[in-house]
């Protein structure tokens, strides 16, 4: 098998699919539609809001998918095979909006197959912490590195393809892309190190406790609640809730950064370059946030970087010139970089890696909502007062909402029986 005979420890092959899949799922989805957002509304006369509320139908495929599917991430074959299936039909997808000409076909495409395409692509993301225990954080910001290099250069490439072949044929070359990119490395997929005959971090043997190496965080002093502990915990809603609106003030707001940049004037080459500047930053950040969770706890970091986030949105709204925009951006992506950083070491850092696909199963729905139905909500808001001033508020309310709730939700950690849980 493969996963002996490479020369490093294969759990690193987990990290590149994800990194891979990351790339080309936010790029083309988050950054990408923002692109295709001029020409589409030009052609078909569709709203901003009609654009991205097939993204919001997505949210109730991921909210049943999530619920359904989340225990499968426990099982031996079940992400392999979810991934496997959601890179053929989100290639597919894309491909198919070459032909849409109709509310209903774009809805019915990217919204409802695309929303079942977009969960099982990303799941993979939930392995990670079954692989690494000491090495977690910089495995998760390598994993996360994709999202951010996928608005590196692919709103770039969108753009160039839009204007050499128009948007019809950029959506074919994107599936075709995608297809040969993803759909051959979901055989590399495998869900745990244990059903391979390793160990997480490639150790040797599990620390036995009570020996020195039991000082670091190891798969044997990990304690991880199952999936109906964790439920009945109202520490686990706090979580959901705080992620929820980290995700819709971060996530939300992406895809409205390139069409609110052509509305202060800026052209549109000018606007997709700039998101070079952001992601530049947030690939560097990504491993500046592991660095930081090695010395703060994973909560305090998070408190942290949503208190940046709202200071970096607010003078994105005030840009006036393109080295504001590029300096904007480039501050942009100090705390975007490193969301999706953090919010993969939030689960099992609360809840522990055993039942982890189970767990964050059940919490998906919420933050996939978030993500994708926060483009929706608000762009409704945009179309509402046809300004992106209640845009840019929403999305700082949001952010604020959900430091409170992260300053409120402290993790509980088990202790041994002898002793009592305590709280840090």
């Amino acid at each position: 098998m493969l996963v002996h005979k490479t020369p490093f420890f294969y759990g690193w092959v987990i990290v590149a699919v994800v990194m891979l899949s990351g790339l080309l799922t936010t790029g083309i989805t988050s950054w990408g539609l923002s692109v295709f957002v001029g020409p589409m509304e030009d052609e078909l006369g569709w709203s901003r809001s009609t654009i991205f509320g097939a993204l919001a139908i997505g949210v109730g495929v991921m909210v049943v998918s999530g619920t359904l599917l989340g225990p499968l991430g426990d099982t031996k074959r079940g992400p392999r095979i979810l991934y496997l299936l959601g890179a053929l039909t989100f290639g597919l997808t894309l491909i198919y909006m070459r032909q849409v000409n109709f509310i209903w076909q774009y809805i019915l495409v990217f919204g409802v197959i695309g929303g079942f395409s977009r969960f099982a692509i990303i799941f993979p993301m939930t392995i990670i912490p079954k692989w690494f225990v000491r090495r977690r954080a910089m495995a998760i910001a390598w994993a996360s590195a994709g999202h951010g290099l996928g608005p590196f250069f692919i709103p770039i490439m969108i753009q160039w393809f839009i204007n050499e072949v128009g948007w019809r044929d950029a959506w074919l070359l994107l599936g075709i892309i995608t297809l040969v990119l993803l759909v051959p490395i979901a055989a590399l997929i495998h869900t745990s190190p244990e059903d391979v005959g390793l160990n997480p971090d490639g150790d040797e043997a599990l620390p036995v406790p009570g020996t020195t190496a039991t000082t670091q965080a190891t798969a044997a002093s990990e304690y991880s609640y199952t999936r109906y502990e964790a439920v009945r915990m109202p520490l686990f809603w706090l979580v959901i809730a705080g992620l929820t609106l980290g995700t819709f003030g971060i996530m939300g707001l992406i895809p409205h950064i390139i069409p609110f940049l052509r509305t202060q004037g800026f052209s549109a080459n000018v606007a997709a370059s700039s998101i070079t500047a952001y992601a530049g930053v947030g690939v560097l950040m990504r491993f500046g946030w592991g660095f930081i969770t090695n010395r703060a706890t994973v909560r305090q970091s998070f408190l942290v970087l949503l208190t940046l986030a709202i200071g970096a949105i607010t003078f994105l709204y005030t840009v006036t010139n393109i080295p504001s925009l590029f300096l904007a951006m480039m501050l942009v992506g100090l705390p975007f970089g490193g969301f999706w950083v953090l919010q993969g070491l939030i689960v099992p850092t609360y809840f522990g890696r055993r039942y982890i696909a189970g767990i964050f199963g059940l919490m998906q729905p919420f933050i996939n909502g978030a993500m994708w139905a926060g483009p929706w909500l608000l762009s409704i808001i945009f179309d509402s007062f046809d300004s992106y001033r209640w845009v840019f508020v929403t999305s700082v309310a949001s952010l604020a909402l959900g430091i409170g709730l992260f300053y409120m939700a402290r993790p509980v950690k088990r202790a041994p029986i002898s002793q009592p849980a305590v709280t840090a």
